[in-house]
């Protein structure tokens, strides 16, 4: 997939971890949303940190509760810094055996809405989704764009050039959602000017 070169430089690695840990300022969120709608390298990046994040965090609600030390061993504990490095190596150690299945994101298996009765997917909150959009009868040598908007059509995320593989347009959003109704938008170029297809999306 081509790099994205609307834009001469990219926020740096610590920009994009306080956006996925939910720590970015305000003054700079706007900026870095927008970025993101349209750079795929950032996007990726994000993705990235995002899977490393949730994996960690995973392991490290797997550690056994640690057990009351005893009086006699207070005047001997680490100084805090030395604790501190110790519960990072123990967390590495931790990451390494389920990174692998931590990174796997939910498979959610998405139909075009066809009339209001149609039902919208169930999907889980705060959960890395690897959504697959019916592009059966859509060609197959062109590229699409695929836009994920709230209930009040507000951009979320945006991804640009996906390639539809066996009847499927097939997108990893780089975002955690919150519960809620979202709507899928398959558009057939990146001006968005064409609208083929519309999921819907219940999080809950």
């Amino acid at each position: 997939m081509p790099e994205d070169r609307s834009f001469n430089s990219h926020p740096p690695e610590d920009v994009l971890e306080l956006f996925v840990l939910g720590r970015l300022k305000s003054d700079d969120l706007a900026s870095l949303e927008e970025h993101l709608l349209l750079c795929n390298r950032c996007q990726e990046s994000v993705e990235e940190i995002d899977a490393f994040v949730y994996a960690t965090r995973r392991a490290a609600s797997q550690l056994p509760a640690a057990k009351p030390r005893r009086r006699w061993t207070i005047p001997f504990a680490l100084p805090k810094p030395a604790l501190a490095g110790a519960g990072v190596l123990l967390l590495i150690a931790a990451f390494v055996p389920f990174a692998d299945r931590s990174q796997a994101p939910q498979d959610i298996e998405l139909s075009a809405m066809r009339g209001t009765s149609a039902a919208p997917v169930p999907a889980p909150a705060n959960r890395r989704l690897h959504l697959k959009l019916d592009a059966t009868e859509l060609s197959a040598s062109h590229t699409f764009t695929v836009e994920l908007v709230n209930s009040r059509g507000l951009p979320q995320w945006e991804k640009r050039d996906v390639p539809a593989q066996s009847g499927r347009v097939v997108v990893d959003p780089a975002i955690s959602l919150d519960p809620g109704q979202y709507w899928v938008r398959l558009y057939s170029n990146s001006f968005k000017n064409e609208l083929l297809r519309e999921y819907g999306l219940s999080i809950r």
